[in-house]
């Protein structure tokens, strides 16, 4: 008898922390965090045509020597002072 008083209040104490009101789909505040960080993560569906702004003359001069085909060497890179590929 007691364990059934027992397990019948550990059971309505679940159920009824369950159904909090402010978890109902009815509540106002109900999925909004969700739909705050889908409003904030969307992306535009107009693109913008031509290329981003780039860096001023850097950008400008980079995007003309890589038009014209005058790109410069890569720079070989190495994470000590001596470079055992050259």
């Amino acid at each position: 008898m007691k364990n059934r008083v027992i397990i019948s209040l550990a059971a309505v104490a679940i159920v009824a922390a369950c159904a909090h009101p402010a978890d109902t789909a009815g509540a106002p505040s109900f999925g909004a965090s969700v739909e705050t960080m889908h409003e904030a993560q969307r992306v535009s569906d107009t693109a913008e045509p031509g290329a981003p702004d780039g860096s001023g003359a850097v950008g400008a001069l980079a995007q003309t020597r890589y038009k014209t085909g005058q790109t410069r060497p890569l720079v070989p890179a190495s994470t000590s002072a001596l470079n055992p590929s050259q």
